[in-house]
């Protein structure tokens, strides 16, 4: 009987603990507007993969979005981000798709540029991409696979992926400074 009465208690206490975040999250401060709310970075990616070469001209597009909320850092600006061309069918919603596909081994894989965050554009923090990996960086060639998720280096892109990158440029981040 005892052990069901701590059980019911503990569930208590953590429903409110839980409720108490959330609400507290909900409640605080707004962060500040950013100065900048809207920005496009035109970037060129030209590659070579099967004996083809292949030119992406794109411009990166980011647009402040207002204030999110969520229990694990409380209130935030939200930003959204898209490819000018994104109805096309070779580009992911952040990044350029390389390669889609499966690999020698019968693993599916998926090798893209990573652009970067709208933080990172914007001049609001450093150039990590924290959503994917802490040690990618915007202009990385990076992969998703069963078996690594990361940055590749372009010898690696080329020999093991058969894939050569002969031009790269992105945009620099605003100079908020």
């Amino acid at each position: 009987m005892a052990k069901h009465k701590m059980s019911k208690s503990f569930m208590i206490t953590v429903f409110l603990l839980v409720l108490t975040l959330t609400l507290s999250s909900c409640l605080g401060p707004d962060p500040k507007k950013p100065e900048v709310t809207y920005g496009e970075f035109p970037f060129t990616l030209i590659y070579e993969i099967n004996g083809e070469t292949i030119t992406v001209e794109d411009t990166l597009v980011i647009k402040y979005k207002g204030v999110g909320a969520n229990e694990g850092v409380g209130k935030y600006n939200k930003w959204d981000r898209y490819l000018k061309s994104e109805m096309s069918g070779g580009y992911m919603r952040h990044n350029v798709r390389l390669f889609q596909g499966f690999l020698e081994n019968g693993s599916s894989a998926t090798i893209f540029l990573e652009l970067g965050s709208c933080e990172y554009y914007m001049g609001l923090h450093e150039d990590r991409v924290y959503y994917y990996h802490t040690d990618m960086k915007p202009g990385d060639i990076a992969i998703l696979s069963s078996e690594y998720n990361g940055p590749l280096s372009e010898e690696t892109l080329y020999n093991d992926y058969g894939i050569k990158i002969i031009k790269k440029e992105l945009s620099p981040p605003i100079n908020t400074k």
